[in-house]
């Protein structure tokens, strides 16, 4: 239990087709999936992106409403085993998604993901949105993710929460 509290899934946006990534303030550019706002079933922790459960996040990366409306209220899943590290995500949208440049992905599928991968949100052949994904099981103490600083660096590989926040301690998986 004290591991599944502590582990932390983060998305890094590294694209958008309608905003200056860099001109977003730090605490925009990392969105942190927090513990406790998983949902849990059978040791396994489930969290929710898209635009309902990120609202904040996903208008400052697609501020153009006809871009943004292009990806789902519930756009994928991040599933984690913390006793096994095994990290999944499900596609849950009507437009399909990119992992790593060569995985795409239709509603209902489901593909192993790395610490590092790249998701791309997608409407027919133009990339949208693209983030990287990364996951740590930091110290058991840890088990918020403050909406401060900029990430630091530090990565090892398991999953985190649906709650939102920029991390003050978030892996590097450059």
């Amino acid at each position: 239990d004290g591991e599944q509290e502590a582990a932390r899934v983060y998305l890094k946006v590294l694209h958008s087709a309608s905003c200056d990534i860099e001109a977003l303030p730090p605490e925009l550019r990392w969105l942190c999936l927090a513990p406790g706002s998983a949902e849990q079933d059978a040791g396994r922790l489930t969290w929710q992106v898209g635009r309902n459960p990120h609202k904040e996040f996903f208008e400052a990366w697609l501020p153009n409403p006809d871009e943004s409306s292009c990806i789902s209220r519930k756009a994928l899943e991040i599933k984690c085993t913390p006793s096994t590290g095994e990290i999944t995500l499900l596609a849950c949208g009507m437009n399909p998604l990119l992992v790593d440049d060569s995985q795409a992905l239709a509603k209902g599928d489901e593909v192993m993901l790395r610490n590092g991968a790249e998701i791309a949100f997608m409407f027919e052949t133009k990339v949208l949105l693209r983030l990287r994904f990364s996951a740590t099981f930091p110290s058991p103490l840890a088990t918020s993710c403050p909406r401060t600083s900029p990430p630091l660096t530090s990565a090892s590989t398991d999953a985190g929460s649906n709650g939102a926040g920029a991390c003050s301690s978030v892996p590097s998986a450059d």
